[in-house]
């Protein structure tokens, strides 16, 4: 049975020790929690350059945001590893150059 999200009044009937006791009372619906959505991106990185045998470093945590104030955690990857490396700890991502290349950084959303 489907009942509607609000207020419904019921009667509760209890029988104790052969006598009947009525009772009237409210309950309440409630609606389920909404379903988790997925994290937002907040506007795009720019391109960056790195030296070979340089580094760059950037705190991505300011380019993502959780509709639902869940906390994010973090994943990069980079197209060729051979070009360039990344590494993340926490919401800091550091590039290093090996040779001219791409970094693709990815948001998962989760708990960390």
């Amino acid at each position: 049975m489907i009942v509607p999200v609000g207020t419904r009044s019921l009667a509760i009937l209890v029988l104790a020790t052969g006598t009947l006791i009525a009772t009237c009372g409210e309950a309440a619906v409630e609606p389920p929690p909404p379903a988790n959505r997925a994290p937002v991106a907040e506007g795009a990185i720019a391109d960056r350059s790195v030296r070979v045998g340089g580094a760059d470093t950037l705190d991505v945590s300011g380019y993502f945001s959780d509709p639902d104030g869940d906390m994010l955690t973090y994943a990069v990857e980079t197209s060729d590893a051979g070009v360039v490396t990344s590494t993340l700890v926490n919401s800091t991502v550091t590039l290093s150059g090996v040779a001219e290349g791409t970094a693709n950084v990815t948001v998962v959303n989760g708990i960390a």
